[in-house]
């Protein structure tokens, strides 16, 4: 009479644990990709918004500066009051930096152009443009540059206006 082997006819101890272990190692890694692509979408989602948001502010301030035609107040970095021929009532634009917004305001109604801004530029340029040799220097170029906690980029633009305006004292 001969012994016969007998097959095992399951899993042993050791290639079930191998097997959970394996497991275990590929669900990490997968899971640490899946983390890296969620926060890199959120992230770039987030800076893409405000991106956007700083394009349109900037195309509003151009806007209502490009049509400028006279100027009450200004203080630089601070604030600019002026009327524009295109749009009615006394406006200002300024920067709020206890907030950190750009505000503007039309007649008494105040409203938030821009939130969470962490720094804010605004100059005149001058020369003598209109009538070159009078010694009367007129506004050049009006320089508005600002930037977006979060995002780390400085947004500048230069606004050209339309009608010749004195430098304001």
């Amino acid at each position: 009479m001969g012994y016969r082997i007998k097959k095992p006819a399951g899993f042993i101890l050791i290639e079930l644990i191998m097997t959970i272990v394996l497991v275990g190692i590929i669900g990490v890694f997968t899971s640490f990709f899946i983390y890296s692509a969620v926060n890199s979408y959120l992230y770039s989602k987030g800076v893409n918004e405000a991106t956007l948001k700083a394009q349109i502010v900037m195309d509003r301030i151009s806007l209502e500066l490009r049509g400028i035609n006279a100027i009450s107040d200004y203080l630089v970095d601070t604030h600019i009051e002026y009327t524009n021929e295109d749009l009615p009532s006394t406006r200002k634009i300024r920067f709020d930096s206890g907030a950190g917004n750009i505000l503007i305001t039309v007649g008494v109604s105040e409203n938030i152009l821009l939130d969470n801004v962490t720094t804010f530029n605004m100059s005149l340029d001058a020369a003598d443009l209109y009538n070159p040799g009078d010694g009367i220097d007129e506004i050049a170029g009006i320089n508005v540059s600002y930037t977006i906690s979060g995002i780390g980029r400085m947004f500048n633009m230069r606004i050209f206006p339309r009608y010749p305006l004195p430098v304001p004292p």
